[in-house]
């Protein structure tokens, strides 16, 4: 992720003071899209929102995680019990017995960290396949690279396996797979500011394509970050397009366009809004936010 801080003013959200806890109860739906892509199913309640037009309950600071250091780049595993994130180059995690609990404090995570700089990343729905942003020795500056593992919690074995085309002599950040690992989306750094793109794959045993600029999501600034509901009808993402701050588009089907960009007015602050994750079934947003004068952790419930 590139950061840029300059804003031009935006929507004023009251925040909570206290922790935040998911909903006991969710929305009614099917769950579509929560660990599938989703294509020919019905979206779920909370995906519906998004296609009609999302509000939200009030963004509230994920206060346990949170330093007086940078937190960003937040990822959350489709059960909403695993929370990723990067702050000072290295990947943290924290962990809850369950989706309506509070994560506990996050600690060092070392099966993802490396002595270099590590920053977004992306879990395959069984967590055993990572995609993530980072320096390491072997690539080129910022790379995506793959790392795969046989059992939860083991070590993840990192290579630029299927990559090759991806990985260009500029840099490629901000990596968001598919449920199905077919799609990578991401934003590569070839050209004047920084546009989404995808690239795909027959399987997953094959190379992933050249970058496809996703031209209706395209301005003539930054736009990175991207992140999907799990059956791709939604994308949301960072933009300098009026001010550093996060914009959504959907669509019927995957297969389709995405319509026009919109702005998250009442997620966006008057600070930079940044780094967004959608959960898989869309009804919470986790996000970066400096608001409070340092980038913190957020999180907002679709009402």
């Amino acid at each position: 992720m590139i950061a840029w801080t300059v804003r031009w003013g935006a929507l004023v959200v009251t925040l909570c003071a206290c922790s935040f806890r998911l909903p006991t109860e969710e929305p009614a739906g099917d769950g579509a899209g929560a660990s599938g892509d989703g294509s020919g199913e019905p979206p779920s309640a909370c995906v519906q929102k998004w296609l009609a037009g999302p509000t939200f309950v009030a963004p509230a600071p994920l206060a346990a995680l949170n330093s007086a250091g940078s937190e960003n780049d937040v990822f959350v595993t489709a059960d909403e019990r695993t929370l990723y994130f990067a702050r000072g180059g290295d990947i943290f995690a924290a962990s809850r017995a369950a989706a309506t609990d509070d994560f506990a404090g996050a600690t060092l995570d070392p099966t993802l960290s490396s002595d270099q700089t590590d920053t977004k990343l992306s879990l395959s729905p069984d967590a055993l396949t990572v995609y993530i942003n980072s320096n390491r020795p072997g690539g080129g500056d910022t790379d995506v690279w793959r790392g795969t593992r046989t059992t939860l919690g083991g070590a993840f074995a990192f290579d630029q396996m299927y990559l090759g085309v991806v990985d260009t002599a500029t840099d490629e950040w901000d990596p968001h797979i598919s449920a199905d690992e077919l799609r990578l989306y991401y934003a590569p750094s070839n050209g004047p500011g920084q546009h989404i793109a995808v690239a795909t794959r027959a399987d997953r045993s094959a190379d992933f394509g050249p970058a496809e600029v996703i031209p209706e999501l395209a301005s003539d600034t930054t736009d990175n970050d991207p992140t999907l509901s799990g059956d791709e009808r939604v994308i949301v993402f960072a933009s300098n397009r009026t001010e550093r701050g996060l914009w959504y588009a959907t669509r019927a089907e995957r297969s389709q366009a995405f319509g026009p960009p919109q702005q998250l007015v009442m997620i966006n602050s008057t600070a930079s809004d940044d780094g967004p994750h959608l959960a898989a079934d869309g009804c919470h947003l986790y996000f970066s936010s400096s608001r409070n004068g340092s980038d913190d952790l957020y999180v907002a419930a679709v009402k």
